[in-house]
């Protein structure tokens, strides 16, 4: 699937990669990172499995039904649900839906109101589709992968966490936390003459934490050169990885052009995108005209 090779093309959201902290980036989260995510901090049993080589159905009951989108929401609260619409409708996922095999242009999302549904990613040029037009409301919210030696310091006050190589004690699982700073900030500063030591967690910490929105949601001030005005929060982690994600739809300067210096064209609002422009340049990726 075309778009979602997009999304997935670590060598083109390099941008969004501070080597010293970070393995990779991608242009958004998978279904099942998604529901990995939201099932251990709201105690749900949703699922998402392959229908065929085409895409994605969904599960609200650990498998029992599958459908083509949820038949209940996600709350609407981040990291996972971003219900101001002036920026954009929705967030891209980099999965395919199942629907591809009916209509051919759907890829999967999060909408403002928290259903994980299916949505066209590029023009529609089907005369039997026109009906729907061309409008595309979806956004772009990174993901970054940690790397594994690297863990999380509450910063001063718990209100953030920084990203630190230090070793963290275990048993620090139930720690709120917020953001985390790879470079130097007033709470870097005020670090060293702070009696209490700051507590830190480890990607194996989160990932036992009895308590996940203790953490999940909570800010890391993670620096990028070149990317400003981006606010990352802590999303995941399977143990040797933290994961984060970026907590807003990214700005239109931001969306990373392919290799043939292509980018995704402009939807109605201020954020939104859509594929038509860089689906040519993954031709080898899939068959499929998506």
């Amino acid at each position: 699937m075309k778009a979602v090779a997009y999304m997935l093309d670590t060598s083109i959201w390099k941008t969004f990669v501070n080597t010293d902290v970070a393995d990779y980036a991608i242009g958004g989260p998978t279904v099942e990172l998604l529901f990995n995510s939201y099932n251990q901090t709201h105690q749900t049993q949703y699922k998402a499995k392959a229908k065929s080589e085409i895409g994605y159905q969904v599960s609200c009951d650990n498998g029992s039904t599958w459908s083509q989108s949820t038949s209940k929401n996600l709350e609407k609260e981040k990291p996972y649900v971003v219900s101001d619409t002036t920026k954009a409708n929705g967030m891209w996922l980099a999965s395919p839906h199942s629907n591809y095999e009916t209509i051919g242009t759907g890829l999967m999302e999060v909408g403002c109101g928290g259903s994980v549904f299916t949505d066209f990613c590029h023009d529609i040029q089907d005369s039997s589709w026109e009906k729907f037009g061309k409008y595309v409301g979806e956004g772009f919210r990174p993901v970054i992968c940690l790397k594994s030696n690297f863990n999380l310091k509450k910063s001063v006050g718990g209100s953030s966490y920084t990203i630190t190589e230090e070793a963290v004690s275990s048993g620090n699982e139930d720690q709120g936390g917020g953001s985390g700073n790879t470079g130097d900030s007033e709470d870097d500063e005020m670090q060293g003459d702070d009696p209490t030591p700051s507590q830190g967690v480890s990607a194996k910490d989160i990932a036992n934490a009895e308590d996940k929105k203790d953490l999940y949601g909570k800010e890391v001030n993670y620096i990028v050169e070149g990317v400003e005005g981006v606010k990352w929060k802590i999303f995941y982690s399977d143990e040797e990885n933290i994961y984060l994600i970026a907590d807003d739809y990214i700005e239109r300067s931001l969306f990373p052009v392919t290799k043939q210096s292509h980018k995704p064209n402009d939807g109605t609002c201020q954020r939104d995108a859509y594929f038509t422009d860089v689906l040519t340049d993954y031709q080898r990726f899939c068959r499929y005209n998506r």
